[in-house]
């Protein structure tokens, strides 16, 4: 009789590490399978056997049938397995195949397997589906690319409203260029000429100040629904604007002083002016 007792124990041990490192293999998340030099399966974990369950590994499949390669006895020169079992080194390739009836894109990692004597025994295949990570990257480069483009789309659009600015500023330039030589060089000459006779020497200096000043943007600002002033409020400023005075104003508009004073009361009670001392005729010559 033999004592077995620590020989039994071992295997025990042995077979106990296998399941373990069996287990850890199966449930990593990636396909891991054993190549023999031959290129040929020797063993599948569950993720590779999920993935192509039509493989018998009794059978001893060649590599390239797995993955759907070329014809049999073409050996795949590019395959990393391939290479490893040739080399000896860690190769490293992403392609895809179809798996569970539909594509996958994988990521394949194969390192050798030697002996003592630093010969090339198998090659151990590592598969991670990369087709989630793929789409998303595809999804993400089909991203930036409709934002290069609505980019692209809003410089050129910027670069329309730049152009359609300047155009705009050009036209308003010319457009007073325009006024200001046909009120010197046609209007004025006219009015200097224009002789009416009881006229008010001050109706032909006001018209004319006005004629001089046509381009300037006081007709707007003063006319402006936030100022709120009427009809005879904005004929009293043209006049003041003029450089005349309120007498002035009295005598052109036939209408009392006091009115005239009550007027420009409530001319810089619009204008926010009330309660600064600023001259009426100095704050309207710089609108």
């Amino acid at each position: 009789m033999i004592n077995i007792t620590k020989h039994k124990k071992a295997e025990d041990d042995i077979k106990e590490s296998e399941e373990i490192f069996e287990s850890v293999v199966d449930n990593i998340g990636i396909g891991v399978s054993l190549i023999s030099p031959a290129m040929e399966i020797l063993s599948m974990n569950k993720q590779m056997k999920k993935w192509f369950p039509d493989i018998d590994v009794t059978k001893k499949p060649v590599c390239y049938r797995a993955f759907n390669k070329p014809p049999k006895k073409i050996i795949c020169h590019y395959c990393p397995t391939h290479k490893t079992l040739k080399n000896g080194q860690v190769y490293e390739s992403i392609t895809e195949t179809p798996a569970g009836g539909k594509i996958i894109n994988y990521r394949i990692i194969s390192s050798a397997i030697k002996n003592k004597e630093g010969k090339i025994i198998a090659a151990i295949e590592m598969v991670e589906d990369i087709t989630r990570r793929k789409e998303v990257e595809d999804a993400l480069k089909k991203s930036k690319e409709e934002l290069r483009k609505q980019k692209l789309v809003l410089e050129q659009k910027n670069l329309a409203l730049k152009e359609m600015l300047e155009h705009i500023e050009r036209t308003k330039i010319d457009m007073k260029e325009n006024i200001a030589i046909n009120v010197n060089e046609i209007l004025l000459p006219i009015l200097k000429k224009l002789k009416i006779k009881g006229a008010s020497s001050k109706y032909t200096n006001l018209l004319q100040y006005h004629l001089e000043t046509l381009v300037s943007s006081f007709g707007y600002k003063i006319t402006e629904k936030n100022t709120k002033l009427t009809t005879r409020e904005i004929e009293i400023c043209n006049i003041l604007k003029g450089g005349l005075t309120s007498k002035d104003a009295s005598e052109l508009l036939n209408i009392s002083r006091q009115t005239i004073e009550k007027h420009r009361k409530n001319i810089r009670k619009k204008l926010n002016i009330s309660n600064e001392k600023v001259n009426l005729i100095s704050f309207l010559q710089r609108l």
